[in-house]
């Protein structure tokens, strides 16, 4: 268990970096979420030579299985981009990493109803208010009263959504098939997912354009955030299968620590890259998350 938590907080770390990267190149160089959405779900075929490390064919069924897993993955990952484009990082992000373990919790207690330690309870709720409260912003209104706003809620919210369904999904197939096989038929589920994004005419329309508008260097990015993204995707997926769904996604919180962090600098030092607009009242706030998101970490640790 110890094992599959350390993956997945450097796995995390990882995808710091590319939720940079992919907000950088939607607000300049890739500014259609669909299109970015299908260059991510054509790229998941690289997945393909993994299968030298072990091949297996499930059966049809199962392999349904598989192929609806990677095309619900897609799915939440279009609606993160598209919530991206509209919201800022640090805020849109938080959003569907606290939602996405509550939605798991709700399944793994109500529907499957399996047993979680009351020291798991408290550390993942810890981890998830965390993650909540680094994503509200607080504005004032006409009358000078105090409101809390969410970037892009019901795009991340639906993102969320289909993020917990992905993690349900691939608990089930690495209880039944072997890691890499289970990992490469998702990533092809994702591939074919892209493809019939090309089904309709105004996708298609986007995505030529798109990329017909793309430079070299643009294009070198892109794959290389991607290949990172990869990654963490497969360190990602490693952890669930050596630990479960809910407490991978519970260390979310760890993801947004980085990410605030590496925001803060490159705001104040490259903001050409990314710059987000901080004040004491955002500081304190975020500080406060990042303390609960410690106290979980800690927390779920002494209880694995």
């Amino acid at each position: 268990m110890i094992l599959g938590l350390t993956i997945a907080i450097f796995a995390y770390f990882l995808n710091a970096i590319t939720t940079i990267v992919d907000k950088y190149l939607l607000r300049r160089s890739v500014p259609s979420p669909i299109s970015y959405g299908f260059y991510m779900g054509i790229l998941s075929i690289f997945a393909l030579p993994l299968f030298i490390f072990g091949f297996e064919y499930p059966g049809f069924l199962l392999l349904l299985f598989d192929f609806l897993a990677g095309f619900v993955f897609l799915i939440s990952i279009l609606l993160m981009y598209v919530a991206l484009k509209n919201g800022e990082a640090s805020r849109v992000m938080p959003i569907i990493g606290g939602l996405t373990p509550i939605l798991l919790y709700v399944y793994e207690t109500l529907i499957a109803k399996n047993h979680i330690g009351s020291g798991q309870l408290v550390a993942c709720s810890l981890l998830i208010a965390g993650s909540i409260l680094i994503s509200m912003r607080i504005k004032n209104n006409k009358k000078h009263q105090q409101r809390i706003h969410f970037e892009s809620l019901g795009i991340a919210t639906l993102s969320a959504f289909f993020l917990a369904g992905y993690f349900i999904l691939i608990d089930q197939i690495y209880t039944t098939q072997v890691f890499i096989a289970g990992f490469v038929w998702t990533r092809i589920g994702s591939f074919l997912g892209a493809l019939l994004l090309l089904s309709f005419q105004k996708n298609r329309k986007k995505i030529f354009i798109t990329t017909k508008k793309i430079k070299l260097t643009v294009a070198s990015i892109v794959i290389s955030n991607k290949i990172i993204a990869g990654i963490a995707f497969i360190l990602l997926n490693l952890a669930v299968a050596k630990s479960s769904g809910l407490i991978v996604n519970s260390l979310n919180g760890t993801q947004y620590v980085f990410l605030f962090l590496m925001i803060i600098i490159l705001s104040y030092k490259y903001p050409k890259i990314i710059k987000e607009k901080f004040n004491k009242w955002v500081i304190w706030q975020k500080s406060l998350a990042l303390v609960l998101v410690g106290m979980g970490l800690v927390l779920l640790f002494i209880a694995n």
